[in-house]
């Protein structure tokens, strides 16, 4: 059978299926390669991004646990002092005194002692939520360079795909 004889639509789809070929022969590898390197990429940063969570979890839990403990141990001594002023009241007056000023005092530390505490998780947090955030906008414009990158090499890829295209279109009408 003659190629003239052929219609060109079916010429058309032969010479597509050529390309492809050859497209898949010299390509093929390349990108499911750099499709393994951005899925790897991808993965590595949630490992990450999660490993990051758990541990501010875990930071933010174990300081919370630290700072309940205070508290309570804060609370029991003030009500281990209430408990002996209301004891002692009857027997000295003026211990009652010096007993409700210390308690004064001491609340006042501990309303202060809980405000820093306080002030200092918001800090923690707020640093926390900072680093993650820039740990996100590392890995993200990582992520970019290395996909702009591909990118790069994806379109000198498709330049020499042309170029070859192109040649295989001039080798095929040579022939006929």
């Amino acid at each position: 059978m003659n190629k003239e004889n052929i219609p060109e639509e079916k010429k058309h789809t032969e010479d597509e299926g050529n390309i492809e070929q050859i497209r898949e022969l010299l390509f093929g590898k390349n990108i499911k390669s750099l499709e393994k390197r951005l899925i790897s990429l991808e993965d590595q940063m949630n490992e990450q991004i999660s490993l990051m969570r758990e541990e501010n979890n875990r930071l933010f839990s174990s300081l919370e646990n630290y700072v309940k403990k205070q508290i309570d141990s804060l609370v029991e001594q003030f009500n281990l002092e209430k408990n002996k002023q209301a004891e002692n009241h009857d027997k000295n007056k003026e211990k009652i005194s010096q007993v409700s000023d210390q308690l004064s005092d001491f609340n006042e530390k501990f309303i202060h002692f809980q405000r820093d505490t306080n002030n200092q998780l918001l800090e923690t947090n707020n640093h926390l939520e900072q680093n993650i955030l820039k740990a996100k906008e590392e890995l993200t414009k990582l992520i970019k360079n290395k996909s702009d990158s591909l990118d790069e090499r994806k379109a000198d890829s498709s330049k020499l795909a042309s170029l070859l295209s192109d040649l295989a279109i001039k080798l095929d009408s040579k022939e006929e």
